[in-house]
């Protein structure tokens, strides 16, 4: 019988978001979160089974995880996404917002997960960023269709400056010809040396 999924849960950091800005939240600001915090609660609660679940199949290994806590960010603090701890800075988008959740959760899962992470990419930061990537691409494809998942990842290439993004999406397109998932699980591929 499978793991169960980790319960995943979002709790509101509001002194590590003040820590981080140097001041507390103005009202306007404060508005803009609870509008945007409401929408990505919304998706996460209808979603989060789905991708926590679709990861797990993709990559063919169980979550290690039993909590994840999702600790979201207003647009107005200046920050990035991180999956340890779980930071997802809000977009106005929320489905781009959903987008970089499943990107840190892609994150987490190899990063934890012994069996993958030792045969993945792990020495080599853009190969490991393209990797999580692909990997987005392919949860969020098979959730809300390739459509969405291409205009989201090419919403990711515009705003990205923390890595070479022409040099990523060539990976990201290697690993997508590469790795068929349709027809074996990630952990297979890469266990078997391909």
């Amino acid at each position: 019988m499978p793991n169960e999924l980790p319960n995943l849960r979002i709790e509101i950091p509001y002194l590590l978001i003040r820590k981080v800005k140097g001041s507390s939240l103005s009202k306007e600001e404060l508005l803009e979160f609870e509008k945007d915090l409401k929408k990505f609660e919304s998706l996460v609660e209808k979603y989060k089974r789905r991708i926590l679940l679709t990861i797990s199949n993709l990559v063919g290994l169980e979550w290690e995880e039993k909590d994840i806590i999702i600790y979201p960010f207003p647009r107005s603090v200046k920050i990035p996404s991180i999956s340890f701890p779980l930071i997802i800075a809000l977009k106005k988008d929320p489905y781009f917002s959903l987008y970089c959740l499943i990107h840190e959760l892609c994150h987490r899962f190899i990063e934890l997960n012994k069996n993958l992470y030792e045969i993945s990419f792990k020495k080599d930061k853009l190969k490991g960023e393209s990797f999580a990537e692909f990997l987005t691409i392919e949860v969020l494809s098979r959730i809300f269709g390739e459509a969405k998942a291409k205009e989201l990842y090419e919403e990711e290439k515009k705003i990205v400056t923390t890595r070479n993004m022409e040099e990523s999406s060539k990976l990201v397109r290697e690993f997508r010809r590469k790795y068929d998932l349709n027809k074996k699980t990630l952990f297979e591929y890469l266990r078997d040396g391909i």
